[in-house]
């Protein structure tokens, strides 16, 4: 409800699905007879395709809000779902980003360490995590040197960072002493 108060929206109706349920074709109706401009899909991957396809097939095209941790390469490339506009939510850059510095570097990682493994939002929210402690490290890199890496010293290191984007790949962050 914050959310969409946020976003200067309305809430409409809700319904309950479930990700083994093949067909969303009553969902989609419902929700296009209430008038909804956004639908958000709260599961796993397969089921935004699906929901894509059973609304398109009743002449229904939603902008769809979906955890970014649903959607992995192959849900991305979806005709279906890419025939809608799609939002993910995320608290870091979409995995397929490579126009900042931030992005850059976490594909350049991806292509010579990856294996050709296939990347998502979990791949790209690990590479944040562990470049968010590297920044956190860097600002207290003489005592992290000189002594044991401790809790208290990487939040002293977090406390340090002010504005902080990871080069594009978080938004600005600052940490304080809680």
């Amino acid at each position: 409800d914050q959310l969409v108060k946020w976003a200067g929206g309305t809430k409409g109706i809700s319904k309950a699905i479930s990700i083994t349920q093949s067909d969303f074709t009553a969902e989609c109706q419902a929700m296009k007879s209430d008038g909804a401009d956004v639908i958000f899909v709260g599961a796993e991957g397969s089921s935004p395709i699906r929901f894509a396809r059973n609304c398109k097939a009743i002449g229904y095209q939603p902008v769809f809000a979906v955890a970014g941790l649903a959607i992995n390469q192959s849900t991305a490339q979806d005709p279906g779902l890419r025939a809608n506009t799609t939002w993910l939510g995320t608290q870091v850059a979409p995995f397929g980003m490579s126009d900042t510095p931030g992005g850059k570097e976490f594909h350049a990682a991806v292509d010579r360490f990856g294996g050709g493994q296939a990347i998502d939002a979990t791949t790209i929210q690990g590479w944040a995590a562990g470049k968010l402690l590297e920044a956190a490290l860097a600002k207290v890199a003489a005592e992290a040197r000189s002594g044991p890496i401790t809790t208290a010293l990487i939040l002293k290191g977090l406390n340090l960072l002010k504005n902080e984007t990871l080069g594009g790949l978080i938004k600005p962050n600052s940490f304080s002493p809680t």
